[in-house]
Protein backbone atom coordinates (compact mmCIF):
# COMPACT_ATOMS: atom_id res chain seq x y z
CA UNK A 1 0.00 0.00 0.00
CA UNK A 2 2.68 2.21 -0.93
CA UNK A 3 1.54 5.88 -1.40
CA UNK A 4 -1.82 5.38 0.58
CA UNK A 5 -2.79 8.62 1.98
CA UNK A 6 -6.29 9.73 3.79
CA UNK A 7 -6.97 13.03 5.57
CA UNK A 8 -9.00 13.21 9.00
CA UNK A 9 -9.98 16.44 9.76
CA UNK A 10 -6.21 18.37 9.60
CA UNK A 11 -4.29 15.07 10.77
CA UNK A 12 -2.44 13.28 7.52
CA UNK A 13 -2.22 9.61 7.84
CA UNK A 14 0.46 7.61 5.67
CA UNK A 15 2.45 4.83 5.10
CA UNK A 16 5.89 7.15 6.49
CA UNK A 17 6.50 7.38 10.14
CA UNK A 18 6.55 11.02 11.15
CA UNK A 19 8.60 11.60 14.11
CA UNK A 20 9.06 14.64 16.97
CA UNK A 21 12.11 16.91 15.69
CA UNK A 22 13.48 19.43 17.75
CA UNK A 23 14.64 22.97 16.46
CA UNK A 24 18.92 23.67 17.27
CA UNK A 25 18.43 27.10 18.19
CA UNK A 26 15.61 27.81 19.94
CA UNK A 27 14.23 24.31 21.49
CA UNK A 28 10.98 24.14 20.25
CA UNK A 29 9.67 20.40 19.19
CA UNK A 30 8.08 20.34 15.48
CA UNK A 31 7.27 17.61 12.90
CA UNK A 32 8.78 19.91 10.29
CA UNK A 33 12.23 19.94 8.65
CA UNK A 34 12.73 23.15 9.40
CA UNK A 35 11.50 25.03 12.55
CA UNK A 36 9.55 28.57 12.37
CA UNK A 37 12.80 30.40 13.38
CA UNK A 38 14.76 29.23 10.22
CA UNK A 39 17.19 26.84 11.57
CA UNK A 40 16.76 22.91 11.07
CA UNK A 41 15.11 20.54 13.13
CA UNK A 42 16.71 17.15 14.28
CA UNK A 43 15.70 13.90 15.80
CA UNK A 44 15.60 13.67 19.32
CA UNK A 45 15.97 10.15 19.58
CA UNK A 46 18.71 8.23 21.74
CA UNK A 47 21.78 6.63 21.24
CA UNK A 48 21.09 3.09 19.75
CA UNK A 49 22.42 0.76 22.92
CA UNK A 50 25.53 -1.50 22.31
CA UNK A 51 26.96 -4.48 25.16
CA UNK A 52 30.05 -2.86 24.23
CA UNK A 53 29.40 0.60 25.35
CA UNK A 54 32.58 2.48 25.70
CA UNK A 55 31.25 5.50 27.85
CA UNK A 56 29.00 3.70 30.10
CA UNK A 57 31.75 5.02 32.79
CA UNK A 58 31.91 8.16 32.27
CA UNK A 59 27.88 8.60 32.08
CA UNK A 60 27.63 6.51 35.09
CA UNK A 61 30.83 9.40 37.12
CA UNK A 62 28.79 11.91 35.79
CA UNK A 63 25.25 10.59 37.21
CA UNK A 64 27.23 10.13 40.55
CA UNK A 65 28.42 13.27 40.67
CA UNK A 66 24.70 14.84 39.84
CA UNK A 67 23.33 12.70 42.81
CA UNK A 68 25.73 13.90 45.38
CA UNK A 69 24.85 17.59 44.32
Amino acid sequence: MAGWKTTYGEWEVSDKMKHILKCEKCGKYTMKELCSCGSKAITTKPAKFSVDDKYAKYRREAKEQLKEN
